[in-house]
């Protein structure tokens, strides 16, 4: 997959913005510079960030966005569990680990998202990695919304009165996998999530709420997915 760069005008909130420059890189190819032009735009340690997944619901890519740029991470996918008795040697990937050192687990950078606790379970079942201090955007009102509801999403965004709603519904609907998101649609969601953190009326309201983190979670936890699976497919 090639690295493209291209720019974006945001269609989530009524107010006018900068537009967005959009990398869209494979993991294969991630380097330092790369996740450095990204790191550089960041302020005050807030990352927007959205994930896409496959027809099998194994992460096929993510996008991490500040307020003037996004990088879309498109990842290899998970190897197929072997039979039992086969022995598996799982690649190593650099960029990865770059990932988890420079964003996802630096005590530095808080990332904000719609069911990220979705994405911490994916980042560590099929790409073994970790994530430190995520918010998961759409428990900021709980009692009130049912958080799959359109109206938990606008209001995880800072309200309807400040959105462009018909975009927000369409850009956030579910599509079960058979349509995935295009680049700039994942980039786009995970602009606007870094966008409502750093709203002013939003970002006490996002403080309160616990973070969520995998950092700390003991490595043979990782292999309890890949034996559940096992027993499974034996039992069919």
């Amino acid at each position: 997959m090639t690295h493209t760069i291209s720019s974006l005008q945001q269609s989530v909130y009524t107010e006018s913005h900068n537009a967005i420059l959009i990398e869209d890189i494979h993991e294969n190819s991630l380097s330092l510079p790369v996740l450095e032009r990204l790191l550089k735009s960041i302020q005050d340690g807030t990352v927007g960030v959205a994930s896409v997944y496959r027809s099998d619901c194994s992460l096929s890519c993510l996008a991490f966005a500040t307020l003037t740029r996004a990088l879309v991470v498109n990842f290899v996918a998970p190897p197929k569990t072997k039979k039992k008795g086969q022995g598996q040697q799982l690649p190593v990937y650099r960029g990865r680990t770059l990932l988890q050192d420079l964003i996802l687990c630096d005590s530095n950078v808080q990332l904000y998202g719609y069911r990220i606790d979705r994405i911490a379970i994916a980042l560590f079942l099929d790409l073994s990695l970790r994530i430190n201090a995520a918010v998961d955007m759409l428990s900021v009102n709980p009692d009130r919304y049912d958080r799959r509801s359109p109206q938990a999403l606008m209001d995880a965004l800072g309200g309807e009165l400040l959105l462009q709603k018909e975009n927000v519904k369409t850009l956030f609907a579910w599509r079960g996998g058979r349509d995935p998101l295009s680049s700039n649609e994942v980039a786009l969601q995970a602009w606007a999530a870094c966008r409502a953190a750093t709203l002013p009326h939003m970002a006490p309201r996002y403080a309160i709420i616990p973070r969520i983190a995998t950092d700390t979670i003991q490595d043979f936890v990782c292999n309890l997915h890949y034996v559940v699976e096992s027993s499974s497919s034996s039992n069919t």
